[in-house]
């Protein structure tokens, strides 16, 4: 792994812990617990409710659009669309934001027989076409 992969994942990771932080962090946590303890004590942990982890989402990804928006715009600050190396960028923002949400849209279906809003789905559409504007 080389320096500049480094330095992007760290940077992507900042970049999306401004904006989606929380949910990054509950699925660290979420995984840690099912691991050490399984899914029972899971749902009795302070912050892993279904409604909490309901909440933190709908802080997060409430509005895909305005969180994609978001995400660009901080982009835009540290990096011109000429160079190529934002798409680059984006396509790892894609992937840390997405595998993270799809990941804990899979845990809620499987351990609280729930689904996440909104749905993963949207979440990628949104995220999507922000790139293109």
């Amino acid at each position: 792994v080389s320096m500049r992969d480094v330095h992007l994942k760290s940077y992507v990771r900042s970049l999306v812990s401004d904006k989606a932080g929380k949910v990054l962090d509950l699925v660290e946590a979420m995984d840690g617990v099912l691991l050490t303890q399984g899914a029972q004590e899971l749902k009795l942990r302070p912050g892993m409710s279904l409604s909490a982890i309901q909440s933190t989402v709908r802080d997060a990804f409430g509005n895909p659009e305005k969180l994609a928006g978001s995400l660009r715009k901080r982009m835009m600050k540290h990096l011109t669309k000429q160079e190529g190396f934002f798409s680059e960028v984006w396509d790892d923002v894609l992937d840390l934001v997405l595998s993270n949400y799809q990941k804990l849209s899979d845990l809620v279906n499987d351990i609280y027989q729930a689904r996440l809003e909104p749905p993963v789905d949207a979440v990628r559409a949104a995220l999507k076409e922000a790139l293109r504007e």
